[in-house]
């Protein structure tokens, strides 16, 4: 269903989303987790990354635009598809202009 470069994110039953995600550096893991805290609050997110140099992490440049509450998003290389809150709105609009038509 997935590859091993495709981040996964699920909620619990107490709605605290847990995140499954490979990055291609220390740098990258970093810098997603501290995104990822000052978005949801320290001690609000499970995240658990996996670092593969050279792993195609096209999405993380736009990781800002990507996050939104309420939404199902699956990024699979340059596949991005979005459900729930994320699929209404302005939304469909900023990803075009964050990553282009295509």
């Amino acid at each position: 269903m997935s590859d091993s470069t495709t981040p996964s994110v699920v909620a619990d039953a107490s709605g605290i989303p847990h995140l499954a995600v490979t990055v291609a550096s220390e740098w990258q893991r970093d810098r997603l987790l501290s995104t990822l805290k000052t978005r949801f609050g320290d001690g609000r997110l499970v995240a658990d990354f996996t670092v593969v140099r050279g792993a195609r992490t096209d999405w993380f440049d736009h990781v800002d635009t990507l996050l939104v509450c309420g939404a199902e998003l699956v990024l699979r290389g340059l596949l991005i598809k979005l459900a729930g809150a994320a699929a209404s709105g302005g939304w469909p609009t900023r990803l075009r202009q964050a990553f282009g038509r295509q």
